[in-house]
């Protein structure tokens, strides 16, 4: 009967974990998007249709990284919910649960009794919020929902303890999953060795089998690895001064950040979206403290294995292992700001998860040791959800998200010019100045740069300006956003064929984006090269839609092409979005004036009606207009017709 009882609450013990997850990260589902959610999907064209699904997949360029299944995904998130951020947040909240559910199946897989404890510490732990609040951060819970499966699926086809295989379909399987996980996200390529890990843990030794079937792994993983690493270099951008390291900078730089994520695993405060990037220097014998600490921790786990165990050596190892991509060996566009990130350790975080729960669940099996170690991780537990839980708020919106990062860390100039720009859209210039001034102090940037020339041009400093953007050039040359602005205030101040070169710079760059292909659409407005700037125009639009000056510009070019259906939508689309919009009434006016005339007589009034109902009473004030044209041009019949009909 107890057998029974226990099986049956075994099988509850999966939506446990997922309750768990949905309730630790309820202050996310009201959430909006951050940082980079813009690329990766506010302003994301590839989104938007079929065509797009194909450049995720075949061109690698078309997308901030190339992690096609990611994109995959959010491509079919915006088929269903579009920019509804809920959708996006609750699926990544969803899949970490699942990750976590996976994590206590390969743990009860292994027979481990501290199993359920492990994946809930990985579930509740408030480092990993940041990969899951984050939305961008998809990548994280994606590709370690692939490495879990393809771990869990080659397990059971080559079981490390004595159970039956279940089949070499599995290891297929296995295999499948590794690809999909290398799709999501190349730091998932260590899985052979976390395998080989795993079998050396259970069994003591690794046999030349073992070695063999891992071999397809370690092809395909370092492959992708090379792939991505390349594109971070040439596409992404991490080069140039700021990542030039010699070798000995960048065991430094491994070795601290290696007992920093330690740190906030055991100690998670505070936990910052951005941390300060130290300086590193060679010379001291402080900073080699690091990195020889952490090799003489191997040592002695190596040395001491068969007394203590080898599970703290294969936890250290393989959480080491885990962050290699991320501990400054290869350059990512992240260490610009800082060579450490919450988001870095997702998996690796198993490893000293597990060894915590190993230990904590281990020391005795007293009766009354039992009970105190149950309430002692149902308080660990507890503590961490509730850190979770606050945590998560902190990525309601950007605001909320800078601010939060600078009180944590005040020399945050990531934070300081991201904060400035979102003060200047809103027209807090005098909250924004300060905040830029100390960012400069920090470190000169070509994003601070830029906020200040948009200051200067927004108080009528049109050259101060341009000098912001030339120094933001100087500073930022692979940032197409460099480019545009200058071309911005050269369109502004008239000199439309020098804007048509520097907005095409930006494009060399990055012919994907959307600004810079806004700026070139008006500038070619105005050179009165209608054909190319409609394209421009409505290529924006498509992935931008709010921005109402483009819909005016895009209605105007269509009409003076002679495409009045196309003229028709872009102006009654921008007059239901802003009623008092004169110059959209204007334009629909003409609009409508000209398709009326092509009409029949007989047919005017009932074309108007089926008109004036199509786009609604808003445009009103354009059909009295209409009214007006045909009263005027001895149409005065028409004309009274058409009132009536509509009751002008």
């Amino acid at each position: 009967m107890k057998t029974i009882l226990q099986k049956k609450y075994s099988r509850l013990i999966p939506f446990l974990i997922l309750a768990c997850c949905l309730i630790a990260y309820y202050q996310v589902y009201s959430a909006g998007f951050i940082w980079d959610d813009e690329d990766y999907v506010i302003n994301n064209p590839v989104l938007r249709d079929w065509f797009g699904l194909g450049q995720i997949w075949f061109k690698p360029t078309s997308l901030p990284q190339y992690y096609p299944l990611v994109h995959t995904i959010f491509w079919i998130q915006f088929q269903l919910w579009e920019l509804n951020p809920f959708g996006y947040h609750l699926i990544n909240v969803i899949i970490h649960g699942f990750n976590a559910i996976l994590v206590f199946k390969i743990l009860k897989d292994l027979e481990l009794r501290w199993a359920l404890f492990a994946a809930l510490l990985f579930a509740l732990h408030p480092v990993l919020v940041e990969s899951v609040a984050w939305i961008t951060e998809l990548k994280n819970v994606l590709s370690g929902l692939f490495y879990l499966l393809a771990l869990r699926f080659y397990l059971r086809w080559r079981p490390v303890i004595n159970v039956q295989s279940s089949g070499f379909r599995f290891g297929i399987l296995a295999f499948v999953f590794f690809i999909c996980a290398l799709a999501s996200k190349t730091v998932t390529f260590s899985l052979p060795a976390a395998i080989l890990l795993i079998v050396y843990w259970k069994r003591g030794s690794i046999s030349k089998s073992d070695w063999i079937w891992s071999i397809p792994f370690f092809v395909v993983g370092i492959l992708s690895a090379l792939h991505t690493s390349f594109l971070e270099r040439t596409h992404v951008k991490a080069a140039g001064p700021e990542f030039d390291f010699e070798f000995t900078e960048r065991i430094l730089i491994a070795g601290r950040a290696l007992w920093f994520y330690v740190g906030k695993l055991f100690y998670p405060y505070p936990l910052s979206f951005n941390y300060t990037r130290w300086d590193i220097d060679s010379s001291s014998f402080l900073q080699w403290i690091y990195p020889l600490t952490f090799l003489v921790l191997l040592i002695l786990l190596l040395l001491f294995r068969n007394k203590i165990g080898r599970g703290p050596l294969v936890a250290t190892l393989f959480f080491s292992g885990t962050l290699l991509p991320a501990l400054g060996f290869f350059n990512v566009f992240p260490m610009l700001y800082s060579f450490v990130a919450d988001h870095f350790q997702y998996l690796a975080s198993l490893g000293p998860l597990c060894l915590f729960a190993a230990l904590s669940t281990n020391l005795t099996q007293s009766h009354v040791v039992r009970k105190i170690r149950s309430v002692f991780a149902g308080l660990v537990l507890l503590v961490l959800g509730t850190l979770t839980f606050q945590q998560a708020k902190n990525y309601e919106g950007l605001e909320t998200l800078w601010r939060n990062t600078l009180e944590k860390n005040s020399s945050s100039w990531l934070s300081m010019n991201n904060l400035a720009k979102i003060l200047i859209d809103r027209g807090d210039d005098d909250e924004a100045l300060p905040l830029l001034k100390r960012s400069i102090e920090v470190r000169h940037s070509w994003t601070a740069h830029t906020n200040l020339g948009v200051l200067a041009y927004r108080r009528g400093e049109k050259e101060i300006a341009l000098e912001h953007f030339e120094q933001a050039i100087a500073l930022g040359p692979d940032q197409p956003a460099a480019y545009n602005n200058k071309a911005y205030i050269l369109m502004n101040n008239g000199s439309l064929e020098e804007a048509l070169i520097w907005v095409n710079k930006a494009l060399v760059i990055s012919d994907m984006y959307p600004d810079a292909i806004a700026t070139r659409g008006q500038i070619l407005y105005r050179l009165g090269r209608m054909k190319e700037a409609y394209t421009d125009l409505t290529r924006t639009i498509g992935i931008n839609p709010g921005q109402t000056e483009l819909l005016l510009l895009a209605g105007d070019a269509a009409y003076k092409l002679g495409d009045l259906d196309s003229a028709l939508k872009w102006s009654a689309n921008l007059i239901l979005r802003s009623k008092e919009d004169v110059q959209a009434q204007s334009l629909l006016s003409k609009v409508l004036i000209q398709l009326v005339l092509k009409q029949t007589p007989e047919n005017r009034v009932s074309y108007c009606q089926q008109m004036y109902s199509n786009i609604g009473a808003a445009c009103r004030p354009c059909f009295i207009q209409l009214v007006k044209y045909f009263s005027e041009n001895n149409l005065t019949n028409d004309a009274n017709q058409i009132s009536k009909a509509l009751k002008l």
